[in-house]
């Protein structure tokens, strides 16, 4: 009996931790969104993912790591492509904003 409470009590405290731990702890980012680095993933979805979210970034080193990965040999080169194209015409659009 006494040994029936003790398991109840333990497993009571290991899940209650278990449920703070949760709250405590973030979330990972597994699309590694807005990163140039996740534009080598060998992960294609990822790949082509990250290559759509670099574009709303305006930073000098996105260019260089759009263009490696527009010489990829799938799918990733064609967003990667399309995400350069975009942000030449919103440069074009804004002759005065910098890159």
């Amino acid at each position: 009996m006494k040994s029936n409470r003790r398991v109840f009590w333990l497993g009571f405290f290991v899940v209650l931790l278990g449920g703070l731990t949760l709250l405590v702890v973030p979330e990972l980012d597994l699309l590694f969104h807005g990163k140039p680095e996740s534009l080598e993933n060998t992960n294609t979805l990822v790949a082509a993912t990250a290559a759509q979210a670099l574009v709303k970034f305006k930073a000098e080193r996105i260019i260089p790591a759009l263009e490696k990965a527009a010489q990829r040999k799938d799918n990733v080169s064609g967003y990667a492509k399309g995400a350069l194209r975009q942000l030449e015409s919103q440069a074009a659009a804004n002759p005065g904003v910098p890159k």
